[in-house]
């Protein structure tokens, strides 16, 4: 667990204990899932070098419908982010997976 401090537009910032489980690639990634110690999502989405828009979430379906909702749609940053947070959370794991039996 670490300490993060994301500096947000227009907003108070958001403080939390947590740990990145999914983000974009690249050097700077502009999407990243955190979990926070008592099992809430936070999603980022960089807005400039400094800030971010950011929000906490109870539920993977939440964030990702935000998400959706900030870009327009799911982009290839976001769908990254996304698979990554679903391989290092079982609840993420289990939204992001449609099970045929």
């Amino acid at each position: 667990m670490q300490t993060y401090k994301i500096e947000r537009v227009g907003i108070a910032d958001l403080e939390f204990d947590g740990d990145v489980i999914g983000q974009s690639a690249g050097a700077k990634p502009q999407v990243r899932i955190y979990r926070t110690n008592t099992s809430h999502y936070i999603l980022t989405i960089a807005a400039d070098a400094e800030r971010a828009r950011a929000q906490r979430f109870d539920k993977p379906i939440d964030l990702v419908n935000w998400l959706k909702a900030q870009l327009g749609s799911i982009t290839i940053d976001a769908q990254s982010a996304i698979e990554a947070a679903a391989k290092n959370d079982d609840t993420f794991k289990t939204y992001w997976t449609e099970r045929v039996e």
